[in-house]
């Protein structure tokens, strides 16, 4: 660690940050969406009718609120840099409400602006890609006829350019490079763009599998192969945003991706997306 002290913190308890946070220059936040869609015990822990999702939801949102209260007590402190994604839900105009990792990212970001300015002033947002890591759990894949694979992916998503993150090699350079300039940045945090067909074939070569192609199916399909409980719905419903408006609400950040309108795209409007 080269002479930095390691600290012990929990998200979900809020003294643990503040002891964490004391004494610190910067802070780099990131918190936990998912780690309880893969613990059986969560689900007895939801209220009635309250999805997994939801759940997840809240508990992420309030990991974020945690981190931002703790951060606001820290004496001397000079910069934060938020891991975050856009509001799903709000960019979509309500087409795309289940994408609850985006939102619950999103609102824990407006929470700070909203209740602590002075904190939000030294705050930067870096929207991270999607992690490359998440091909081990190899979601969508399967065996077919003459031992080829597939990769079931929503429709009309196959060739659509998505940005990636190594997470273990470039997220440090891109919260450094985001510690470099003035607070107030929105960062598109990326090491490189690639379409679910290129990347797939590329996961085929490098296992020495028989690449056998994309297969296209509907939310509902996507939904009922994933054996997750709700999980299949929030990453489906992500690609369909992802689709239709940019992983990280790029039509915003000038139409860097090719068939996503740009902010000064004048015609732009979600009920267009939504049909």
């Amino acid at each position: 660690t080269r002479g930095i002290p390691l600290m012990s913190a929990n998200l979900n308890d809020p003294s643990s940050l503040t002891r964490a946070f004391a004494g610190a220059h910067t802070i780099f936040s990131t918190t936990d969406f998912y780690s309880p869609f893969y613990n059986p015990h969560t689900q007895l822990l939801l209220k009635e009718g309250q999805t997994i999702n939801e759940y997840c939801y809240e508990q992420e949102l309030t990991q974020g609120k945690n981190v931002a209260d703790a951060a606001a007590r820290t004496e001397g402190l000079e910069r934060l840099v938020v891991s975050s994604l856009c509001d799903a839900s709000e960019w979509s105009g309500g087409c795309y409400t289940g994408v609850f990792h985006f939102d619950a990212k999103a609102r824990a970001v407006r929470y700070v602006r909203d209740v602590y300015p002075e904190l939000a002033a030294k705050m930067s947002v870096v929207q991270v890609a999607s992690y490359l890591s998440n091909w081990q759990g190899n979601l969508g894949v399967w065996k077919g006829q003459g031992g080829a694979v597939y990769l079931s992916v929503i429709q009309d998503t196959g060739t659509q350019q998505r940005p990636q993150t190594n997470v273990p090699k470039d997220l440090g350079r891109i919260v450094h490079a985001a510690l470099q300039v003035a607070p107030g940045k929105n960062i598109l945090g990326a090491s490189f763009s690639m379409s679910w067909t290129v990347q797939f074939k590329s996961w085929c070569a490098m296992n020495g599998l028989k690449y056998g192609g994309l297969h296209e199916i509907t939310l509902e399909q996507f939904e009922d192969f994933i054996p997750i409980p709700g999980l299949g719905r929030e990453i489906g419903e992500m690609m369909l945003f992802e689709r239709d408006f940019g992983y990280h609400q790029t039509w915003a950040l000038g139409g860097v991706y090719p068939g996503v309108p740009g902010s000064d795209h004048h015609g732009y409007h979600p009920a267009k997306f939504c049909g």
